[in-house]
Parts: C-alpha cells; sequence; structure tokens
C-alpha cells in the first residue's frame, strides 16, 4: 500500500519527544460524558443540487499535473483549459514547483487546479505520490490560497458509480490531511465520473464544508458527500455473519486482528482463510494454526500483487477488508496513513465491480495496541474521544457488522462530544449533558460583524505586504533578528488598495496602520541596528501607537467582550454562599480586556490581580482602573511564578504564545487553578505578516524554541494549543472563534452541579 510515501510526512506543529511519549490522562473527562457502546454506522452519501446555472468565468492561475502519457486517459484535459487560456504546469522536478509559486504570487488568493487521472496498476505510483507530497508542502510558502484537487473514479460515488483508478485516492488521503493542517487554505477535494469544463466550473462554488468525513462526489448539477448513518446495534449477537465452511480472504489485519479473526472462523465455522497482509511477520505464521490458514504477503498496489493470484481460481464467499477511521476522520501527521486506507477501500471496490465478489469493508475506530502501532496516536484517540474497542467486543462487531448486509461500515467507541466534533452526530441528536460547562457561544461565521472585521483584517495584511515590499532591507542583519529575517522572507507581494480607501472603508483601521507605517518605515534602520524597534514602537515611552491594536476595534472589541461574557457567566455560578472568586490575568498589559472584563464584575464577589512583566503597564493600570477595589497589581512571569494563593479564573490574551516554552506555562498555570478552574486564553491561531512586521521586530516575540508552533511566528494554531492544553491535564476545552483568533476555555475538573 502507499504507506511508504513518507517524504517530509511530519506536521508542523510535531510535539517533542517528551510530549509524544507522555500518556495522556482522561480520568476528568470520562466521568463527565458516558462512553457509547461500539456504535455501527453506514456510510450514506448525501446529494446536493447546486442553486443556479454556472454563470461568469472559471479561471483558475494554473492546472497542475503530472506529463500525460500511454497510462493515461485525460489528454482532453488539455482541450478544456486550452479554451480559457490557462498555464498548464507538469509536476517534474524542482523547477516546475518554483514555476507554480511564481503564477500563485501574481494573485491575492490563487486558485491551482490539480487533476489525475491514472489507470491501475501503475508503475510509477510510489514516485507521483512522493513528489505529489513533496509539491504540497511547497506550497506552504504561500500564505493564503485555494487547490482543488479533482481525481476521475477514484472511489466508490453515489449511484454505483465504478472505480477505475483506486491509487489516486493517495492524492485524496493527502490532500485531506493538508486541509487539516493549513486552516488558511480552502481545499476542494473532488472525486468526478469525467473531467468536462461544465463539471470544473463548479469549483468555484464549492464552500469549504464543515463536513469533512469525505471527499465531494462533483456533477455539472449537484455535488454530494458522505454523512456516517448508525446502525441500530443489538445487545445479543446471532453467530449467523458466516457459513460452514466458507471460504474468505481477509486482507489488512492490524497487529493480529486478521489472525485473530481466522482463528475463530477455523473453529466455529470450519472456514478456509486467506490473509493478505502488506508486511511479513513470520512469528504470526506459528500462531495461526492449521492447514484452514494461508497467509499471504504483498503490497495490493502491485501488478503481480498476491491478492490478484488468490482471487484466481478461488471460489470466495467474500472478501473482508479492514481500514481505519482515518478514512473519514483524519489527524495532524497522518497523511501517509489516510491515503492507504482511502486506496485500500478504492481497491476493494475495484475487486467488486470488476469481478462481480462479494467485498465487506469495516473500519475501525481506536482499537488500542491491536490498531495503530505508534503511541502517540493512539493517544490522540483517546484525547480525542475515541475510545478503545477491546478485544472481546472485536469478534461480535464484525458478525453484527455482517449480518447488516452492508458493504461498508465504520465501527466506533466514542463519547458524544467527539461523534459531534467529527461530524458524526449533530448536537441536536446528542444528550442533554454535552458542553454541559461550556461558557462560549458557537461562533457565527455569517454575522455582518464578524465579516467586517475579516474585511478589515484581510486589508490590513495586503497593505502591511504591499508596503513591505516598497522598502529595501539589509541582507547583513545581527544575528538577532535572525528569525525575523527568516520570517520576512517568507512574506509574499500582494496588492492593496491606497491607505485613504482603506481609512474610508474601516475608518478602525487607521491605528493599526499608524503603527504599521511607522515600523515599516523604520524596519531598514532597526535591520541595521541604529535604531531600537521599542523607541518607534513606543515613542517615548508612550502606548499611543501600540493601543489602538488592543482595543476600540471591531476585532480586539469582540473577542475581549466574549471573553467579559465568559467570566460574569462563570462567577454568577460560583460566587455564592460567601465565597470570593479569584481571578488572575496575566500579561494584562494595556488593559484591554481587562476593559470589558471588570465592569462585569461590579458588585460582585471577586478578588482581581492584574498582572503583567513590567511596571510601565502595571502604573498605568492604576490609573486608568482605580474605581475598582477589588483589584490587586503584581509582577508575574506564568513561565516562573512567584508563589501565589490557588485561583479559580487565569485570563490571557495574546500572551502565552510569547512565553519561550508554551508548555511548561500552560504546566503553571493549571498548577495554579482550583480544581472547577478556568484558563480563558485568548490568542491569534494563524500567522499575519502585519504581526510579523510590528510585534515581530521585539525580541520576545521570537522567544519560543518548540517546533510545534506555526512556522515563521510564535503562534500555534487551534489544534496545537489543544494539544498542550491537554498534556498539561485540562479535562475540557471549547473554543469560539475564526480567521485566525480564537478563544479557547480550559476546564481543570468539573463538578455535578
Amino acid at each position: 500500500m502507499p504507506q511508504r510515501v513518507s517524504a517530509g510526512d511530519i506536521p508542523k506543529w510535531k510535539l517533542s519527544e517528551q510530549i509524544v511519549c507522555k500518556r495522556i490522562i482522561l480520568a476528568m473527562e470520562s466521568k463527565r460524558l458516558d462512553c457509547l457502546r461500539s456504535k455501527l454506522f453506514k456510510p450514506s452519501w448525501v446529494e446536493k443540487k447546486f442553486d443556479t446555472e454556472k454563470k461568469g468565468h472559471f479561471r483558475p492561475d494554473c492546472v497542475v499535473r503530472f506529463a500525460l502519457d500511454s497510462r493515461y486517459q485525460n489528454a482532453l484535459v488539455l482541450n478544456h483549459f486550452n479554451e480559457i487560456s490557462c498555464p498548464i504546469i507538469e509536476l517534474k522536478n524542482q523547477s516546475s514547483f518554483n514555476k507554480i509559486l511564481e503564477l500563485c504570487r501574481q494573485s491575492a488568493n490563487p486558485h491551482i487546479v490539480f487533476i489525475s487521472e491514472s489507470g491501475w496498476p501503475n508503475p510509477y505510483y510510489e514516485e507521483e505520490h512522493g513528489f505529489f507530497l513533496q509539491w504540497l508542502q511547497s506550497l506552504n510558502n504561500l500564505l493564503k490560497f485555494k487547490i482543488s484537487v479533482v481525481i476521475v473514479n477514484a472511489m466508490h460515488g453515489p449511484n454505483g458509480c465504478a472505480v477505475t483508478n483506486p491509487l489516486d485516492a493517495v492524492y485524496l488521503g493527502l490532500v485531506k490531511v493538508f486541509a487539516k493542517e493549513n486552516p488558511n487554505v480552502h481545499v476542494n477535494n473532488c472525486v468526478v465520473n469525467s473531467i468536462t469544463h461544465g463539471v470544473l466550473s463548479r469549483l468555484d462554488e464549492l464552500e469549504k464544508f464543515t463536513n469533512q468525513l469525505s471527499p465531494v462526489f462533483l456533477t455539472q448539477e449537484s455535488y454530494a458527500f458522505i454523512e456516517l448513518e448508525p446502525i441500530e446495534v443489538t445487545s445479543h449477537v446471532n453467530p449467523v455473519g458466516f457459513k460452514n465452511k466458507g471460504c474468505y480472504l481477509i486482507i489488512g489485519g492490524h497487529n493480529g486482528l486478521d489472525i485473530l479473526l481466522a482463528k475463530y472462523l477455523c473453529q466455529n465455522y470450519q472456514a478456509e482463510i486467506i490473509l493478505i497482509n502488506s508486511s511479513s511477520m513470520e512469528e504470526q505464521d506459528e500462531r495461526c494454526g492449521g492447514a484452514q490458514i494461508r497467509r499471504e504477503y504483498g503490497d495490493l498496489t502491485a501488478e503481480n500483487t498476491n491478492l490478484m493470484k488468490a482471487l484466481v481460481n478461488k471460489s470466495l464467499d467474500f472478501i473482508l477488508f479492514f481500514s481505519a477511521i482515518q478514512s473519514f476522520v483524519t489527524n495532524l501527521g497522518q497523511a501517509n496513513y489516510t491515503a492507504a486506507c482511502l486506496a485500500r477501500e478504492a481497491i476493494a471496490n475495484l475487486i467488486k465491480n470488476t469481478l462481480g465478489i462479494k467485498v465487506r469493508i469495516i473500519n475501525w475506530g481506536n482499537l488500542g495496541d491491536r490498531g495503530i502501532e505508534s503511541r502517540f496516536y493512539r493517544d490522540l484517540m483517546e484525547y480525542k474521544g475515541i475510545r478503545e474497542i477491546p478485544s472481546e467486543e472485536i469478534l461480535s462487531v464484525i458478525e453484527q457488522s455482517l449480518q447488516k448486509e452492508l458493504d461498508q461500515v465504520v465501527v466506533l467507541k466514542a463519547t458524544d462530544n467527539a461523534l459531534c466534533r467529527m461530524g458524526v452526530i449533530k448536537k441536536e441528536e446528542i444528550a442533554n449533558n454535552f458542553e454541559k460547562s461550556r461558557l462560549l457561544p458557537e461562533f457565527d461565521f455569517t454575522q455582518d460583524h464578524i465579516l467586517y472585521a475579516k474585511g478589515m483584517m484581510d486589508s490590513l495584511a495586503n497593505y502591511a505586504r504591499n508596503k513591505f515590499y516598497q522598502v529595501q532591507t539589509t541582507s547583513t542583519a545581527p544575528q538577532k533578528y535572525g528569525k525575523l529575517c527568516e520570517a520576512l522572507a517568507h512574506i509574499e507581494y500582494s496588492p492593496s488598495p491606497a491607505r485613504a480607501d482603506l481609512i474610508d472603508s474601516y475608518p478602525e483601521i487607521v491605528g493599526y496602520l499608524k503603527l504599521m507605517d511607522a515600523c515599516i518605515d523604520n524596519l531598514p534602520s532597526i535591520l541595521c541596528d541604529e535604531i531600537s524597534p521599542l523607541s518607534i514602537m513606543f515613542p517615548d515611552g508612550s502606548f499611543e501607537l501600540v493601543e489602538p491594536t488592543y482595543r476600540n476595534n471591531p476585532v480586539s472589541d469582540y473577542y475581549n467582550q466574549r471573553v467579559a461574557e465568559a467570566v460574569e457567566t462563570y462567577v454568577n455560578k460560583y460566587a455564592k454562599d460567601g465565597r470570593v472568586v479569584r481571578i488572575l490575568e496575566i500579561g494584562a498589559g494595556t488593559g484591554s480586556a481587562s476593559e470589558k472584563v471588570l465592569p462585569k464584575l461590579f458588585g460582585k464577589s471577586v478578588h482581581y490581580i492584574y498582572t503583567d512583566i513590567s511596571f510601565a503597564f502595571l502604573n498605568k493600570a492604576k490609573e486608568e482602573f482605580s474605581n475598582y477595589d477589588f483589584i490587586e497589581y503584581r509582577i508575574f512571569n506564568a513561565e516562573n511564578p512567584e508563589e501565589i494563593q490557588p485561583v479559580d479564573i487565569v485570563l490571557a490574551t495574546n500572551v502565552i504564545h510569547a512565553t519561550q516554552n508554551v508548555q511548561q506555562s500552560i504546566n503553571n498555570i493549571f498548577m495554579l487553578l482550583k480544581n472547577n478552574g478556568l484558563l480563558i486564553l485568548n490568542e491569534m491561531t494563524e500567522r499575519y505578516d502585519y504581526a510579523t512586521l510590528t510585534f515581530g521586530l521585539t525580541d520576545g516575540w521570537w522567544l519560543g524554541e518548540e517546533n510545534f508552533r506555526i512556522p515563521y511566528s510564535p503562534l500555534l494554531s487551534l489544534e496545537a494549543w489543544e494539544m498542550v492544553l491537554h498534556q498539561a491535564g485540562f479535562s475540557e476545552f471549547y473554543n469560539h472563534g475564526g480567521y485566525g483568533q480564537h478563544i479557547i476555555e480550559a476546564h481543570k475538573g468539573f463538578s455535578n452541579d
């Protein structure tokens, strides 16, 4: 299988060895949410019609493909794109990567279309799959873009669409994980019956689905995607899934799962079993026992595969393919595994279509030690609420799934919370205790003020990149600016409206622009070490330039207001029976968050600890918040905290990423919190060039050393934050936000009231 494709298959937030090896503790979460029993789901296609006929012009920035020769059937693709004068680039070497990047840099939001229709078997598949993965990684040099991966007949689709090109399913798996690892990228992951201009023109209309369980099956009139439909599971299973003396082929056993089933079939049904796995495990041969079990080894994708040999002159009752939940639910860093699962299932459907043999596919959830060998990914499944299916349940589940006479079933043992996050079930379908402790509301991406704020920040980003390309910077900056210079080298040019036009469209942007102009205009002198960046950002010790980026603008005000409301809800719940709720704000700085939080606390039983590492910020805050008599002001460093009494709430707005060791800082915060304590993080979760060109000029911006940070920034993605929080011991967390900014509420334990 394509699991050998491994070039650079490492997530950009890869955890340190110490974190990877540490077992994730889930005891607190298991008290709050009951695990579901092993549950079956069947994949079902949901089809939706496009609202209108396609209007306007479809013009991607480029089309990418491998070289067309006798292996390929998509020569007509050239005709469709010649009609729209679209550049067509063959993936051949590093120069083709560079050519694609050069074309994309000419657009603020480029659209790349990759097309493949390779036959099977394909002797070049390993080389092409690896090269495709390297190309995807080269696209990280683009800040924002759209990529449409269009594959012909690579997976079983709605209305019985046949599979003819199963190895192209690898591209669907690789880009599925790429989309997970790059939230700034809009990915269309599509399967089509045939390539026509009418079908391709629909790529502009596809939205970024919240349901990411499957690629989209695309036609000119409609699109379809998979949902997992629950199947009733009975408590008692009658052993009728297999017949006596049947002949079965089992493919893809996980660490002896195939042998476990084979022995069961031989002992209970006197069955004849053929096992095929891609890895040779002689020690398991010895445990097969009896002549009824025959083990074969080989790559299913090879032209002379043992799979095909096993099918010749053999009357099989059915073939059982073992796959994994990763076909539907992806994790960071599992591109190879996801691609292998999708390719295996595509081959299964190809066999069913061409040979007429009954095929059954079982996608397993968390099999524990029998599943993924990596301890980290087993722990990751546990962290996500996907519980281990014990060995004693596996055979029962297989029997029951086969009785349903379904071509494919998914077996999951998971919490309601996990099933909802995966998109398997909807919130309205789950128990009342779901998100019982949540304080933050759902984030509505469609609200006018949200879209206005996004437009403003996108305009600011374009202005920053445009202005940056108008200054001449030195190529020999001092070593202390090494990380900054590396980040500057990865800033792409963007066109931008004039400054006055921006202010006319977004009046609140003027404060950002003043800081931006001051920093970029002085950037050459800063990099030559002729002037301190702090003297530019804080002229004569004034906060006048910096403060508008923290307050009195639609972005910061919105998120600070949501933080204030969450704090108020928590305090209203726990400030009773004479209890004083202790609140610690870390890195309170100019008081932008405090400004929203403190009015919510008037008249309540609270003690607020306003902290920073600088007396300048504390002195300013003492003047501004002098009317609040429940505030204590003190110096505090999250990485090396002084002894402090436990607190109920910790607030931190865009500050924890600025510590050298994020994991240690979060661990310290966890220890400071009481049981039922709450951490509210308000953090940027995407890299923005305007931040690099302003706050990135300071030494503190680059303190972080961990390799799970977003490249060329000190920031963490939302998923990286959740991993760090869970490693520290937080039992549950929820987020609110989007477009590069999130509030994360993390709970230390919970109560039953």
